[in-house]
């Protein structure tokens, strides 16, 4: 009600108004719009579920588990523990991911169709090539090996002053659509900047923080534009001895960043196709640097029809 003290104060009190109708209006509204019964009765399982979730934590646990031998993507395999970073030495400090894997023992065909990752065996492929040239013959993945796959990715930034911000936690996320008994989850795979090994300089980005050599942690390598469709466990058979990344993510690259639109003052950058695919590789999780923003670059040009639809309406 504090509201309706500093309107009067502000606005004076009209006489005989009450400022109870708005309130029982507002609350009339409210009861017509939605079920109540069937409001009350979800927020009751719910609470139900958190209440069974507290006291017997490990056994939900293990039910979980007991589903994660299938191959479906599986929406309630979701974020059990999911903030809490992985328990091993596979990734630097400052990168994290779900303790358990979002969507476990996904296969090949769940992978093109849901996470629209169409290159993804060539592209593993020649990931493990590169790590074993010939006349080295590693073992190669197949359509029947299985994967695991997460949600999202946290990364801690360093602490910039130049912006007064400190303690960033960013979370990319690289997340298929799930159908729901309701409404679908809608998909969200982000944009990130990946850190290039063996990349030509950029003279557009040279002396700023997109050229990589800014900081300690970039390298001295250029960073490019890329989005992530998968981040995902390589299992223990095609690592070869632990001398292979275990956790690595499929991204779609962007070309290069051009040189700054002269309206907004942002670099140009498109998709980067060859004989018209995308180009797809599999990089380790630790090459991606933080996530960064697109817009559309809208153009300048305005339809002719449209101009004449206006000069008809002022008219």
């Amino acid at each position: 009600m504090i509201h309706y003290v500093e309107g009067i104060k502000s606005q004076g009190s009209a006489d005989g108004f009450n400022t109870e109708w708005s309130e029982q209006l507002h609350i009339d509204f409210a009861k017509d719009a939605t079920e109540r019964f069937r409001a009350y009765l979800d927020w009751l399982l719910r609470r139900e579920e958190l209440d069974n979730l507290e006291s017997d934590d490990e056994e939900i646990g293990d039910s979980f588990e007991g589903t994660s031998h299938g191959s479906d993507i599986d929406p309630m395999v979701d974020d059990i523990n999911d903030d809490e970073p992985t328990s091993n030495n596979n990734l630097p400090i400052t990168h994290h991911l779900p303790v358990k894997p979002s969507f476990p023992l996904v296969n090949l065909e769940d992978i093109v169709n849901h996470f629209h990752a169409t290159d993804f065996l060539p592209a593993l492929t020649t990931f493990i090539q590169r790590h074993f040239p010939p006349p080295q013959q590693p073992i190669l993945p197949n359509p029947t090996d299985r994967f695991d796959t997460f949600k999202h990715l946290s990364i801690h930034l360093h602490n910039l002053p130049a912006t007064g911000c400190s303690n960033i936690l960013q979370r990319i996320r690289a997340v298929p659509l799930i159908p729901g008994p309701r409404k679908d989850s809608a998909a969200s795979f982000d944009i990130v900047l990946v850190r290039a090994e063996g990349e030509a300089r950029n003279e557009v980005t040279k002396g700023t923080y997109l050229e990589g050599a800014a900081t300690f942690i970039l390298h001295k390598h250029c960073l490019r534009v890329a989005q992530v469709r998968m981040f995902f466990a390589l299992p223990d058979h095609l690592r070869h001895n632990h001398s292979i990344p275990k956790f690595l993510a499929y991204i779609k690259w962007f070309n290069p960043l051009q040189a700054p639109d002269p309206d907004s003052g942002l670099y140009s950058v498109t998709r980067s196709s060859t004989r018209g695919r995308p180009v797809a590789e599999i990089i380790p999780i630790c090459d991606l640097v933080s996530s960064c923003y697109l817009i559309p670059k809208l153009s300048t040009l305005i339809c002719p029809r449209f101009m004449r639809i206006r000069t008809f309406a002022s008219i």
